[in-house]
């Protein structure tokens, strides 16, 4: 930001920012992420649009009862208090509340509109290791929230090139 913006000033550039909620909005703070200040600047600024990236789903999470672990968006967690993998409506309500908290964080704390969500590590469901159906799960859910979504591509790993999708 710091580096790139008087760039983006000179040339008349623009760019969307997609927000990790939980570092730069909620509770958690850290020095490597944009506090809620440097966001509410970058927005004033006209230069940069503000998204949704995820609220909680940007960390490794334990997904079995072996310690390994796995993306928060297309993986059911491992309930260590309860010993056992999360239901299916526990999955759902869990991504749907992240889908849910990241956009109203932005939309309350920066008083503007969020339309689009890029997916954690371009994680949508497809690297499942433990709930194949966590991809039309998301599917699903995000819809209801967000009318764009990103994905980032990993060359090597069967994507080529990132394709609009006609059914949205």
């Amino acid at each position: 930001y710091y580096y790139a913006d008087p760039l983006f000033r000179e040339l008349g550039y623009t760019a969307v920012m997609f927000a990790i909620t939980s570092y730069s909005l909620g509770e958690t703070r850290s020095s490597y992420y944009l506090s809620e200040r440097e966001l509410k600047k970058m927005a004033a600024s006209g230069r940069r649009e503000i998204q949704a990236h995820t609220h909680a789903g940007h960390e490794l999470y334990e997904i079995d009862e072996d310690g390994h672990v796995g993306h928060f968006y297309s993986n059911k967690l491992w309930r260590k208090d309860d010993q056992r993998i999360e239901t299916d409506e526990e999955f759902r309500e869990r991504i749907t509340n992240d889908l849910t908290i990241a956009k109203e964080y932005i939309e309350k704390k920066l008083g503007v509109q969020v339309i689009a969500f890029a997916y954690p590590f371009g994680d949508y469901g497809q690297s499942s290791r433990n709930y194949p159906e966590a991809t039309n799960i998301i599917d699903e859910e995000i819809k209801k929230i967000y009318p764009l979504t990103f994905y980032q591509l990993w060359p090597g790993k069967g994507d080529m090139i990132n394709y609009p999708n006609s059914e949205n």
